[in-house]
């Protein structure tokens, strides 16, 4: 079924057809479960080294987050695409019920932790997934909304800085999945050019890039079995290459001008990430 910024908040209305679950697609075992390592507050959950249907409730308390069902649906879990497309990303528990993302203090979970801002990939470009998404202060008003249709980033500005939870939905029977969640509790901005807590260093040169350009990992041992995603800004998958003696070439003539995120990944969990520039 499934293969793989914008801050005005809108309504649209749509009819689509229901579509089925992916159970028809099998992918390889190849991640291991990583939910002891050590994540911070505000960094960017990307749900990477998760097997399939893998619960997630509590697994980034340490982020500042709790993940639930909502309004009777079941613990959303995730699902690993394969290396090969977006890896581990997190689904409801049936892919079409509603998910609920709760903001707290990492040392209490009773305590609300309000954000100002929330910013997530709605990755899916084979066909047209819609996600109604609702922010909502502690005493369950509404106080941001926005409709997402893929492939899109979100980025939703809570202009009471009083968001304690979030729902996403599904609005229209497509499914969805949701990947690169991040927020920000007021002044430090998080995502997809901040994910900076990466277990290693990396850095693109020449950047701006020149005709070839290289994204070298900063390491002294030789890191096996990984690859460099490139996205584009609206979060397609663009360049996939194998990591090889820690660095890979790219030529600038495979990218249109703009800004481009990268991650390295190995089987393991995400490595490294950043950005560069095609001019």
């Amino acid at each position: 079924m499934k293969t793989t910024f914008t801050t005005l908040f809108a309504a649209i209305s749509f009819s689509v057809s229901a579509q089925s679950t992916p159970s028809e697609i099998v992918f390889p075992d190849q991640h291991i479960n990583v939910s002891n390592s050590v994540r911070d507050y505000g960094d960017t959950m990307d749900f990477e080294g998760y097997a399939s249907n893998t619960p997630i409730t509590n697994n980034y308390w340490g982020n500042g987050a709790i993940y639930s069902g909502y309004d009777g649906s079941g613990i959303p879990v995730t699902y690993d695409y394969g290396i090969n497309i977006y890896t581990s990303v997190l689904h409801s528990d049936d892919w079409y019920n509603p998910l609920k993302l709760r903001f707290v203090d990492v040392n209490d979970t009773n305590i609300a932790k309000p954000i100002s801002h929330l910013s997530f990939n709605n990755p899916v470009s084979s066909e047209i997934d819609y996600i109604k998404v609702q922010v909502f202060d502690n005493e369950d008003n509404v106080v941001a909304s926005y409709m997402s249709v893929s492939p899109e980033w979100v980025s939703i500005d809570v202009p009471t800085n009083n968001g304690s939870y979030v729902v996403f939905d599904d609005s229209a029977y497509t499914a969805y999945v949701i990947d690169l969640v991040s927020f920000n509790p007021g002044g430090k901005a998080t995502g997809v050019a901040a994910m900076d807590n990466t277990s290693i260093q990396s850095v693109v040169y020449p950047n701006p890039v020149d005709e070839s350009f290289a994204i070298m990992i900063n390491s002294q041992e030789k890191i096996e079995d990984a690859v460099v995603k490139v996205y584009n800004q609206t979060g397609t998958l663009v360049k996939l290459e194998f990591l090889r003696s820690n660095a890979v070439t790219l030529k600038k003539g495979d990218f249109s001008a703009g800004i481009y995120f990268y991650t390295i990944v190995n089987a393991d969990n995400r490595l490294s990430c950043g950005t560069f520039m095609v001019q």
